[in-house]
């Protein structure tokens, strides 16, 4: 357990986003496949909504970190 863990921890930035991006692609494909419920929503809709709210938490985060590193620097 401790070199899995290991393993994770010394991973590049670029590496654990891109096994976070592929786990959420292959979780939202077998979902899609295999649904534990069927719900009445449009899913593409849904998901560019969610889509427009990560956009703007990016943003706004990402105003509030140069703001942080210009006050302290």
């Amino acid at each position: 357990m401790d070199q899995l863990l290991l393993f994770f921890e010394q991973m590049p930035a670029w590496q654990k986003l891109a096994w976070v991006m592929a786990c959420l692609g292959a979780s939202w494909i077998l979902e899609g496949s295999f649904p534990l419920v069927r719900l009445a929503y449009r899913k593409w809709r849904h998901a560019g909504a969610n889509f427009a709210f990560l956009g703007t938490s990016l943003v706004v985060n990402a105003a509030f970190a140069g703001a942080s590193v210009a006050a302290v620097a």
